[in-house]
Protein backbone atom coordinates (compact mmCIF):
# COMPACT_ATOMS: atom_id res chain seq x y z
CA UNK A 1 0.00 0.00 0.00
CA UNK A 2 1.10 3.64 -0.63
CA UNK A 3 0.97 6.19 1.45
CA UNK A 4 1.19 9.54 1.30
CA UNK A 5 1.29 12.72 3.79
CA UNK A 6 -1.95 13.48 5.62
CA UNK A 7 -0.19 16.24 7.32
CA UNK A 8 1.22 17.58 3.89
CA UNK A 9 -1.00 20.99 4.81
CA UNK A 10 0.38 21.38 7.78
CA UNK A 11 4.51 21.08 6.61
CA UNK A 12 4.16 24.07 3.89
CA UNK A 13 2.01 26.50 6.41
CA UNK A 14 4.54 26.03 8.97
CA UNK A 15 7.69 26.76 6.91
CA UNK A 16 6.28 29.25 4.21
CA UNK A 17 2.88 29.62 4.40
CA UNK A 18 3.51 29.36 0.42
CA UNK A 19 0.82 26.65 -1.01
CA UNK A 20 3.16 22.97 -1.07
CA UNK A 21 6.71 25.48 -0.94
CA UNK A 22 8.59 23.18 1.74
CA UNK A 23 12.34 24.96 2.10
CA UNK A 24 12.81 23.49 4.87
CA UNK A 25 12.40 19.90 3.86
CA UNK A 26 14.50 21.52 0.30
CA UNK A 27 17.68 21.81 2.32
CA UNK A 28 17.66 18.93 4.44
CA UNK A 29 16.06 20.55 7.18
CA UNK A 30 14.03 17.82 8.68
CA UNK A 31 15.42 17.19 12.59
CA UNK A 32 18.50 14.86 11.69
CA UNK A 33 21.03 14.54 14.08
CA UNK A 34 18.55 16.57 16.83
CA UNK A 35 16.88 15.61 19.87
CA UNK A 36 13.61 17.15 21.17
CA UNK A 37 12.40 16.80 24.90
CA UNK A 38 8.93 16.32 25.15
CA UNK A 39 6.61 16.36 28.23
CA UNK A 40 2.92 15.19 28.48
CA UNK A 41 0.61 12.34 29.34
CA UNK A 42 2.68 9.18 27.86
CA UNK A 43 4.47 8.25 24.74
CA UNK A 44 2.95 4.55 23.00
CA UNK A 45 6.58 3.56 22.13
CA UNK A 46 5.76 0.51 20.47
CA UNK A 47 3.54 2.59 17.38
CA UNK A 48 4.76 2.36 14.17
CA UNK A 49 5.62 6.02 14.82
CA UNK A 50 8.20 5.50 17.32
CA UNK A 51 8.69 1.37 17.73
CA UNK A 52 12.34 -0.15 17.64
CA UNK A 53 13.00 -3.74 16.98
CA UNK A 54 15.86 -3.60 19.32
CA UNK A 55 13.29 -2.79 22.28
CA UNK A 56 12.15 0.46 23.98
CA UNK A 57 14.66 2.52 26.33
CA UNK A 58 14.80 1.51 29.86
CA UNK A 59 12.03 3.49 31.13
CA UNK A 60 14.46 4.75 33.88
CA UNK A 61 15.48 8.03 32.25
CA UNK A 62 19.00 6.61 30.81
CA UNK A 63 19.51 7.22 27.49
CA UNK A 64 20.71 5.46 24.62
CA UNK A 65 21.09 7.05 21.42
CA UNK A 66 21.02 4.07 19.18
CA UNK A 67 17.36 4.01 19.47
CA UNK A 68 15.40 4.88 16.11
CA UNK A 69 13.08 7.20 17.49
CA UNK A 70 12.78 7.28 21.51
CA UNK A 71 16.20 7.88 23.06
CA UNK A 72 14.85 8.39 26.71
CA UNK A 73 11.91 7.77 28.65
CA UNK A 74 11.65 9.43 32.09
CA UNK A 75 8.90 9.76 34.45
CA UNK A 76 7.36 10.78 37.52
CA UNK A 77 4.35 8.96 36.76
CA UNK A 78 4.27 5.69 34.81
CA UNK A 79 5.43 4.48 31.02
CA UNK A 80 2.04 4.04 29.22
CA UNK A 81 -0.29 6.32 27.82
CA UNK A 82 -4.16 6.40 27.40
CA UNK A 83 -5.79 4.77 24.57
CA UNK A 84 -5.45 8.01 22.00
CA UNK A 85 -3.82 9.70 24.34
CA UNK A 86 -2.41 13.48 24.12
CA UNK A 87 1.20 12.79 24.67
CA UNK A 88 1.39 10.07 21.57
CA UNK A 89 -0.29 12.49 19.17
CA UNK A 90 1.99 15.06 20.10
CA UNK A 91 5.14 13.00 20.08
CA UNK A 92 4.14 12.25 16.36
CA UNK A 93 3.47 15.72 15.41
CA UNK A 94 7.05 16.81 16.78
CA UNK A 95 9.11 13.71 15.42
CA UNK A 96 6.73 10.60 14.27
CA UNK A 97 8.52 8.63 11.12
CA UNK A 98 6.94 5.33 10.30
CA UNK A 99 8.62 2.01 10.45
CA UNK A 100 6.61 -0.89 9.80
CA UNK A 101 9.46 -3.55 11.29
CA UNK A 102 10.72 -1.09 13.98
CA UNK A 103 14.26 -0.42 11.79
CA UNK A 104 13.84 0.64 8.05
CA UNK A 105 11.95 3.84 7.61
CA UNK A 106 8.98 5.15 5.26
CA UNK A 107 6.71 7.52 4.60
CA UNK A 108 3.55 7.95 7.02
CA UNK A 109 0.56 9.67 7.07
CA UNK A 110 1.48 11.09 9.95
CA UNK A 111 5.15 11.85 9.80
CA UNK A 112 5.85 14.50 12.31
CA UNK A 113 7.29 18.14 10.73
CA UNK A 114 10.76 17.02 12.53
CA UNK A 115 10.44 14.00 11.48
CA UNK A 116 14.04 12.61 11.44
CA UNK A 117 14.24 14.20 14.90
CA UNK A 118 14.75 11.66 18.20
CA UNK A 119 12.26 12.09 21.03
CA UNK A 120 13.59 12.55 25.16
CA UNK A 121 10.09 12.01 26.74
CA UNK A 122 9.31 12.69 29.76
CA UNK A 123 5.50 11.20 31.30
CA UNK A 124 3.73 13.36 33.73
CA UNK A 125 0.75 11.49 33.30
CA UNK A 126 -1.15 8.18 35.17
CA UNK A 127 -3.19 6.15 32.34
CA UNK A 128 -6.72 6.27 32.96
CA UNK A 129 -6.44 9.10 35.65
CA UNK A 130 -6.76 13.27 34.19
CA UNK A 131 -4.52 15.76 35.08
CA UNK A 132 -0.45 15.60 35.03
CA UNK A 133 1.79 15.56 37.94
CA UNK A 134 4.59 18.39 37.54
CA UNK A 135 7.53 18.20 39.60
CA UNK A 136 8.04 20.74 42.41
CA UNK A 137 11.58 22.24 40.77
CA UNK A 138 11.26 23.04 37.02
CA UNK A 139 15.30 21.51 36.64
CA UNK A 140 13.59 17.34 37.73
CA UNK A 141 11.08 18.34 34.61
CA UNK A 142 13.75 19.89 31.74
CA UNK A 143 16.86 18.17 32.55
CA UNK A 144 17.04 15.28 31.86
CA UNK A 145 16.09 15.47 27.61
CA UNK A 146 19.39 17.64 28.01
CA UNK A 147 21.10 15.28 29.23
CA UNK A 148 19.33 13.46 26.40
CA UNK A 149 21.19 15.85 23.86
CA UNK A 150 17.70 18.00 23.83
CA UNK A 151 17.84 21.87 23.66
CA UNK A 152 14.26 22.00 22.81
CA UNK A 153 11.53 21.26 24.83
CA UNK A 154 8.15 20.38 23.90
CA UNK A 155 5.47 21.30 26.64
CA UNK A 156 1.56 21.24 25.12
CA UNK A 157 -0.35 21.30 28.78
CA UNK A 158 -0.44 23.98 31.50
CA UNK A 159 -3.00 24.82 34.08
CA UNK A 160 -6.43 27.55 33.37
CA UNK A 161 -4.65 30.89 34.68
CA UNK A 162 -3.87 34.25 33.17
CA UNK A 163 -1.59 35.86 35.48
CA UNK A 164 2.22 35.40 36.13
CA UNK A 165 3.61 33.24 39.01
CA UNK A 166 6.27 31.31 40.60
CA UNK A 167 5.67 28.86 37.56
CA UNK A 168 6.74 31.23 34.96
CA UNK A 169 9.32 32.72 36.98
CA UNK A 170 11.23 29.28 37.57
CA UNK A 171 10.92 28.62 33.77
CA UNK A 172 12.07 32.10 32.50
CA UNK A 173 14.98 31.73 35.38
CA UNK A 174 15.79 28.51 34.03
CA UNK A 175 16.10 29.84 30.44
CA UNK A 176 18.04 32.99 31.38
CA UNK A 177 20.48 30.63 32.75
CA UNK A 178 20.99 28.62 29.83
CA UNK A 179 20.36 31.10 26.73
CA UNK A 180 20.68 28.05 24.39
CA UNK A 181 17.68 26.02 25.98
CA UNK A 182 14.08 26.44 24.09
CA UNK A 183 10.96 25.97 25.56
CA UNK A 184 7.91 25.57 23.18
CA UNK A 185 4.75 25.93 25.07
CA UNK A 186 1.12 25.15 23.91
CA UNK A 187 -1.50 28.46 24.62
CA UNK A 188 -4.04 26.36 25.94
CA UNK A 189 -7.22 25.41 24.49
CA UNK A 190 -9.77 27.47 26.23
CA UNK A 191 -10.13 30.48 24.13
CA UNK A 192 -13.77 28.98 23.44
CA UNK A 193 -14.25 29.36 27.01
CA UNK A 194 -16.97 31.09 27.81
CA UNK A 195 -17.55 31.32 24.03
CA UNK A 196 -15.86 31.12 21.11
CA UNK A 197 -12.49 33.76 20.24
CA UNK A 198 -12.35 34.42 24.17
CA UNK A 199 -9.59 37.18 24.90
CA UNK A 200 -7.56 36.40 27.94
CA UNK A 201 -7.11 32.85 28.28
CA UNK A 202 -3.67 31.88 27.49
CA UNK A 203 -2.91 29.59 30.12
CA UNK A 204 0.22 28.95 32.41
CA UNK A 205 3.30 28.67 31.75
CA UNK A 206 2.49 29.13 28.41
CA UNK A 207 2.81 32.94 30.35
CA UNK A 208 6.26 33.04 30.27
CA UNK A 209 8.54 35.57 29.13
CA UNK A 210 11.49 33.62 27.80
CA UNK A 211 9.84 30.82 25.54
CA UNK A 212 7.57 30.59 22.78
CA UNK A 213 4.21 30.35 23.06
CA UNK A 214 1.95 29.06 19.90
CA UNK A 215 -1.45 29.14 19.25
CA UNK A 216 -3.79 26.84 16.67
CA UNK A 217 -4.75 27.66 13.73
CA UNK A 218 -7.24 26.48 11.10
CA UNK A 219 -5.13 24.77 8.41
CA UNK A 220 -6.17 24.52 4.43
CA UNK A 221 -7.33 22.43 1.49
CA UNK A 222 -8.42 18.58 2.58
CA UNK A 223 -7.68 19.31 6.39
CA UNK A 224 -10.63 22.11 6.09
CA UNK A 225 -13.74 20.52 7.84
CA UNK A 226 -17.40 22.46 7.63
CA UNK A 227 -17.15 26.02 9.47
CA UNK A 228 -13.21 26.53 9.00
CA UNK A 229 -12.05 29.74 6.95
CA UNK A 230 -8.69 29.06 6.32
CA UNK A 231 -5.05 29.00 7.60
CA UNK A 232 -5.19 32.99 8.34
CA UNK A 233 -8.09 32.41 11.05
CA UNK A 234 -7.57 30.86 14.55
CA UNK A 235 -8.65 27.91 15.54
CA UNK A 236 -12.26 28.90 17.65
CA UNK A 237 -10.44 26.95 20.59
CA UNK A 238 -7.23 28.65 20.65
CA UNK A 239 -6.63 30.50 23.82
CA UNK A 240 -5.93 34.05 23.31
CA UNK A 241 -3.62 36.97 24.82
CA UNK A 242 -3.26 39.28 26.45
CA UNK A 243 -1.85 37.99 29.97
CA UNK A 244 -2.80 39.14 33.18
CA UNK A 245 -0.34 41.62 32.24
CA UNK A 246 -1.00 42.83 29.17
CA UNK A 247 1.64 41.60 27.23
CA UNK A 248 0.58 39.82 23.46
CA UNK A 249 0.19 36.43 22.67
CA UNK A 250 0.77 34.06 21.49
CA UNK A 251 4.07 34.62 20.27
CA UNK A 252 2.85 32.00 17.10
CA UNK A 253 0.33 30.21 15.49
CA UNK A 254 0.42 26.70 13.61
CA UNK A 255 -2.08 24.41 12.42
CA UNK A 256 -3.90 22.69 15.51
CA UNK A 257 -7.69 21.86 14.35
CA UNK A 258 -8.01 18.31 12.86
CA UNK A 259 -4.34 17.69 12.96
CA UNK A 260 -3.58 14.10 11.82
CA UNK A 261 -0.99 11.99 14.15
CA UNK A 262 -0.06 9.24 15.91
CA UNK A 263 -2.43 7.80 18.16
CA UNK A 264 -1.90 5.57 21.10
CA UNK A 265 -3.42 2.05 20.62
CA UNK A 266 -2.89 -1.72 23.09
CA UNK A 267 -2.09 -3.54 19.46
CA UNK A 268 1.76 -3.36 19.07
CA UNK A 269 2.99 -2.05 15.61
CA UNK A 270 -0.41 -0.07 15.20
CA UNK A 271 -0.52 2.19 12.87
CA UNK A 272 -2.01 4.19 9.87
CA UNK A 273 -5.64 2.84 9.73
CA UNK A 274 -5.44 2.48 5.77
CA UNK A 275 -3.61 -0.24 6.71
Amino acid sequence: LKVEYGNVEAQWITQSNVAEKRPWFDVGLTGKGQVVAVSDSGLDVYNCYFWDRSGPVPMNGSVDSSKRKVVQYDTIADTTDDYRGHGTHVCGTVAGKRSDDGTNEKTGAADGIARDAKIAFYDMGVTGEKGLSLPSDISDLLNPGKRAGAMIHSASWGSRTNAYGSSERNIDDYIYSDENFLIVLAAGNYGATPGYNTNNTAISPAISKNVITVGACQSSGEDLTAGMLGRKYLAGFSSRGPSADGRTMPDIVAPGDWILSACANSRHGACDDSD
